[in-house]
Formats: C-alpha cells, sequence, structure tokens
C-alpha cells in the first residue's frame, strides 16, 4: 500500500507521527525543491532517518522546518542500519528543541549582520578610538566616493574639519591607482590615510608631537578591528 500526499496540507510533525498511530512499517519519503529525506517505521517506532550524507536526528531537525513538498508512504520497505534509538515522542522533543535553538541562532547571526547594527559598531570603535588616544583629534571613513559613512564623535578638536575632509576626498578621487596607506604632515598635524575592506578608507588627524611610528601602528590596529566589523561573515 502506497499512500501520498503534500506537506502543506499536513505539516511535518503530523506528518512523521503519522506511521506511529498506525503502528505502520515501512519507508516514509518526503521531498520539496531543494532536498529529500526517508525516514524508516517498524512497527510505527522510527528506526531511522536519512537525506544525504546525514542520518539520524539531524535529518528530524531539518524536515521540521520544511513548510512544502511532497510525501509518500511505502508499507513493507526496511532500512540497511538504524540510526534512531529513542522512542519517537522523545526523539521529536529533542529533534523540535534543536531546530527552535538552530533558528534563534540564525536570527541572532541575521542581527549581527545588520547594516545598522554594523554602523553602530564602527561608529563605538571611532569614538573609543579616539576617547582613549590623547594625541588623535579624529578619525573616520569614508568609501571611494568620498562619501563619510562614520566620523568619532568624541572631536578633541573641531578646527578645520570640513577642509580636511574636502582635501582628504579630493586626493583619494584623484588617486592614480590602488591607495593603500598615505601620510600627510602639516603644522596643525598629521593625517593618515589607510585602505580598509571593501573600498573603504580609515581617515585619521593627529597632534603634531605624535611620531610617525606610533601612528602607523595606532591606526593599524584600529583598520584591522574595523576591517574585521566590516568583512561579510558566513
Amino acid at each position: 500500500m502506497t499512500l501520498r500526499g503534500s506537506l502543506s496540507d499536513l505539516g511535518s510533525v503530523q506528518l512523521v507521527q503519522f506511521p506511529y498511530n498506525g503502528r505502520k512499517t515501512g519507508e516514509l519519503f518526503i521531498s520539496n525543491r531543494n532536498a529529500e529525506a526517508r525516514f524508516y517505521y517498524h512497527e510505527g517506532n522510527l528506526i531511522h532517518a536519512a537525506t544525504g550524507k546525514k542520518t539520524g536526528i539531524d535529518v528530524l531537525i531539518d524536515v521540521l522546518g520544511w513548510t512544502d513538498g511532497e510525501f509518500e508512504f511505502r508499507t513493507g520497505v526496511r532500512p540497511e542500519r538504524r540510526s534512531i534509538e529513542q522512542d519517537l515522542h522523545q526523539v521529536l522533543m529533542m529533534a523540535l528543541v534543536a531546530k527552535d535553538e538552530r533558528e534563534r541562532r540564525n536570527s541572532q547571526m541575521h542581527e549581527e549582520k545588520s547594516p545598522e547594527l554594523i554602523k553602530k559598531r564602527i561608529q563605538k570603535l571611532l569614538d573609543e578610538f579616539v576617547t582613549s588616544t590623547t594625541y588623535v583629534q579624529y578619525s573616520y571613513i569614508q568609501d571611494s566616493n568620498t562619501n563619510v559613512i562614520a566620523i568619532s564623535r568624541a572631536l578633541q578638536s573641531r578646527d578645520n574639519l570640513k577642509r580636511m575632509q574636502d582635501t582628504i576626498s579630493s586626493f583619494v578621487r584623484s588617486y592614480p591607482g590602488e591607495l593603500g596607506r598615505a601620510f600627510f604632515e602639516s603644522e596643525e598635524g598629521m593625517i593618515t590615510i589607510m585602505r580598509l575592506v571593501g573600498k573603504r578608507y580609515l581617515i585619521m588627524f593627529t597632534n603634531p608631537e605624535a611620531s610617525l611610528g606610533m601612528i602607523t601602528v595606532k591606526a593599524g590596529k584600529l583598520a584591522a578591528s574595523l576591517d574585521e566589523t566590516l568583512s561579510p561573515k558566513e
């Protein structure tokens, strides 16, 4: 006897319990557009599950997240191995808890990648850097089109800030090749430019007494932290 139907009509939780309620022995085959899974029952007990390289409860965790697809139950089909020892209701409860935890982690990862949260982290890095480094007057990030992405709210000096930004923007636009790092000295201080991931640039303005070596080390550490925050994560 073969039974066929749609997953959207029955639901994955009810479907995997169907053979148990009827004390059936056989194979439950479930497929959607992306994957397919096989569940094997003996007198209603789920004893094996497989999909791709996965077996056991991991298969059940995946399938419980499916909302559409087709299923087919074929009586009398037996598996070649056993990967599930627990009672169906016990393993189903374990799978539901694991599924909820997976969804929670995925949601958290999505939030961590949100542009708004990334921008807040960048802002915090710039602010903490300026307030903790006495010779840094301000720091900001701009893209290759000279749009300012973030600027430190903690400005030790606002003198000539707009003029400096215009000068840097003009330099970045007119630079003939790939700009990696540049330094400009003046009586007012030193401007440091460092390339970041995604064609972005870190701009830092420091007091005249700061040494080039000190600036290079500090700016390098800040750039590394910014790159880590700006880099896309899998």
